[in-house]
């Protein structure tokens, strides 16, 4: 397998479905610093599925989560927050405040998000979050009993969890946010917290309980990711490396394969195992993939 280093597309096209999408949502012009822009959807941040984001100010293209930064530099020259401010706020220079009265200094762009409260949070700091809900009398802090407030918070909140899940309105009764979320906390655990920079992905067979394979990543080599196991998972037969590579587009590739087969998966509990006589299938779509993503560099 190549080991040059991977790089994915900087846009895709609109599929039809996208385009349905996109021609149903208005056109606003948005006049701000001296300059004019068409903005699709003003008001709010349009995604595709949880890794494509639109391109609202040509509503022609999708562009992928990691390299929307790059891309708006290399199209508009906009910075992340200038392109939110534009499309959600219709002002480029929009800097919202700190809500506590006594401070009123300007907050920190989070990064694009669909949700607002992700992209500006309410508050500068927690400390300031604190004086403003005990000054304006809505913390909790300032109940009596607040020991019976925290117990009964958490029962409440174990309960609530439990009817979503239920419901299947959880957010991890979707395999999509659970893959989603298992790729996040791999590059915060890996890559943010212990500053790796390089992973490895591959297929394994499991043991002879399941007839299955498992795609993953890991930072180990990979005798002895065969050799560690925990609690919840199976022993592997055998391991082969897919490709090893910068850590970042390791776990993107990891995550599309996973988005590729996730109704196909070997059982409803496990979002990486698959029965084995995928095998051909996933190793073609693999392939596949990257050469599409090599070939774009």
């Amino acid at each position: 397998m190549s080991k040059h280093k991977l790089k994915f597309k900087l846009k895709y096209d609109l599929r039809p479905s996208d385009k349905i999408t996109v021609n149903s949502l208005s056109i606003t012009e948005i006049i701000t610093n001296g300059s004019t822009y068409k903005v699709y959807g003003f008001g709010k941040i349009v995604k595709f599925g949880r890794a494509l984001y639109l391109d609202q100010l040509s509503g022609n293209c999708r562009v992928t989560n990691n390299r929307f930064k790059e891309y708006l530099l290399s199209e508009y020259n906009l910075t992340e927050k200038e392109y939110y401010n534009i499309v959600v706020y219709g002002d480029i220079d929009y800097t919202p405040l700190c809500e506590y009265s006594k401070c009123r200094s300007p907050l920190e762009f989070l990064g694009i998000n669909v949700n607002p409260s992700r992209s500006y949070r309410k508050y500068c700091s927690f400390s300031c979050e604190t004086r403003h809900r005990v000054e304006s009398g809505t913390s909790h802090m300032l109940s009596k009993n607040r020991s019976k407030y925290f117990k009964d918070h958490d029962e409440k909140a174990k309960e609530y969890g439990k009817k979503l899940y239920e419901s299947g309105n959880h957010p991890f009764s979707d395999p999509l946010n659970t893959i989603l979320a298992t790729k996040l906390n791999f590059l915060a655990n890996f890559r943010d917290k212990r500053n790796y920079s390089i992973a490895r992905l591959y297929i394994a067979y499991t043991s002879d309980l399941f007839d299955e394979i498992k795609i993953g990543v890991t930072t180990m080599d990979l005798r002895s990711r065969a050799n560690y196991i925990r609690d919840d998972s199976l022993p592997y037969k055998s391991i082969h490396l897919l490709y090893q590579g910068d850590i970042t587009e390791v776990a993107e590739l990891e995550y599309l394969i996973k988005l590729e087969f996730v109704d196909r998966r070997a059982r409803s509990n496990s979002y990486e195992a698959f029965n084995s006589n995928l095998l051909k299938e996933i190793l073609g779509y693999t392939r596949k993939l990257l050469r599409n993503l090599l070939e774009s560099q």
